[in-house]
């Protein structure tokens, strides 16, 4: 699970569950400060959002994708 903290208004530094800083959601001046980008691990994702609640979930689930799948994990 990922931790937001804000650091200010226009953005929110990422943080992972050992605390380390991964990334950053933040507003950009390009967009007139009305789009949410994404920052993780050095890396944009190129993806804009108007809501801050998806650019959070967006960010979950790319720090998720980073996760190797387990071979015997067959499903239910």
């Amino acid at each position: 699970m990922l931790r937001f903290s804000r650091l200010h208004s226009d953005s929110f530094l990422v943080y992972d569950d050992a605390n380390n800083h991964i990334g950053e959601l933040y507003r950009s001046k390009d967009d007139n400060y009305s789009k949410w980008r994404i920052v993780i691990n050095e890396s944009e994702s190129g993806l804009k959002y108007t809501n801050l609640r998806d650019a959070k979930k967006s960010a979950e689930h790319i720090v998720m994708r980073s996760f190797e799948q387990d071979p015997y994990d067959v499903g239910c």
